[in-house]
């Protein structure tokens, strides 16, 4: 069993949790994931977490969607269509108290379809966080609604609070995060929950920003206080990211690290913009390096000139020259995301296999 959450959004992600990542204690899927995909899983009897992309009402509330128009009517819009949500969203957008009973009726729909899947695990709905504090009354209302559907729906399984970040600013200042877990202590109780699940969805897995290393201190400090201050039998699961999430598993600031499979190491709130089906560009593991790199003419000129300057019967050698003997088939998308996600896989196994209070100086 690993520490490991993959999060399967489609045939290709479920492929490769076949391949690498069976033994996860869970898999995360959603009400949007491919109904092939969850075939594929249904038979590998993993554990479900499920989630029901209650998340996506982000976009509704900021604008960047109406769900009344049938302009780019993609399944997230259909979900939330089924579920009569519309007048929960109308009071969302004009930021009103939470009609009491539509909203009860929004949430029941929403976890009567994730309870058809069987989850061991089941996403408490939720808003993603924003600047301010208008999101916390419905955030509540939502809470309390799940726990009344737990009881009347005798579920047995465990709730997951979500805790969504979506801007570099929430993560800035003490003082803000702080407002916002002292928040979600309350929604955890009202909703009964026993797993919080905190990701940043800002933080890219490619991207470079200056201001990346303020805000991965500032996950460790929300981890900690998540560990000191939330009930000790918490399960804290973090992610996904690239690297990060592995930090803080070694740290012991979370018992599962969320990870994408081989692609999408960052979280992307669902609904807006639509997911690509396809980048165009490959993109393949640098294990020497821990990250990875699109697939170009370049980067085969830097493997070959790489490998003249490094020693034949080193680990690093014997990883660049398996790419450079690949390199043809590594141009196919397919092939060189099962590369990433052996390699993340990989990656993860090295750091378990150390002494737990050895694993963080083993990260690097």
């Amino acid at each position: 069993m690993t520490a490991l959450i993959p999060f399967v959004t489609g045939t290709t992600s479920a492929r490769l949790f076949e391949d690498d990542y069976q033994d996860s204690d869970f898999v995360r899927i959603s009400l949007l994931s491919s109904r092939e995909g969850i075939r594929r899983l249904e038979k590998l009897k993993t554990p479900l977490w499920v989630d029901g992309a209650v998340d996506g009402l982000h976009y509704v509330q900021s604008g960047k969607i109406v769900l009344s128009s049938d302009q780019g009517l993609g399944p997230w819009k259909k979900l939330m269509r089924s579920c009569d949500g519309r007048d929960v969203l109308v009071a969302l957008q004009s930021l009103k108290k939470p009609p009491k009973q539509k909203l009860e009726e929004f949430v029941n729909k929403i976890l009567d379809k994730s309870q058809e899947l069987e989850p061991s695990w089941l996403s408490v709905p939720q808003l993603p966080i924003v600047n301010g504090s208008e999101r916390n009354r419905f955030n509540i209302e939502l809470a309390k609604a799940a726990a009344k559907w737990k009881i009347a729906r005798k579920f047995k399984g465990i709730f997951v609070l979500p805790v969504i970040f979506t801007h570099q600013e929430q993560l800035k200042r003490k003082t803000e995060w702080k407002k916002t877990l002292v928040q979600a202590r309350r929604t955890f109780d009202a909703s009964d929950s026993k797993v919080i699940w905190i990701v940043d969805s800002s933080v890219g897995a490619y991207t470079a920003s200056r201001t990346l290393d303020r805000r991965f201190g500032s996950l460790i400090d929300i981890q900690e206080y998540v560990t000191s201050e939330f009930p000790k039998n918490t399960i804290r699961v973090c992610g996904p990211y690239w690297g990060m999430n592995l930090l803080l598993w070694t740290r012991g600031l979370c018992d599962y690290a969320a990870t994408g499979l081989g692609a999408s190491f960052q979280y992307m709130i669902p609904g807006f913009p639509p997911f690509p089906t396809s980048t165009g560009r490959s993109r393949i593991a640098l294990s020497p390096l821990r990250r990875t790199a699109v697939v170009s003419s370049e980067l085969h000129a830097w493997i070959k000139k790489t490998l003249r300057q490094i020693d034949a019967g080193s680990q690093p050698h014997y990883a660049l020259q398996f790419l450079a003997t690949n390199w043809q088939g590594m141009a196919d998308e397919f092939v060189a995301r099962q590369h990433v996600a052996k390699f993340y896989r990989h990656w993860y196994d090295l750091l378990a296999k150390s002494d737990k209070k050895g694993r963080a100086v083993a990260l690097y």
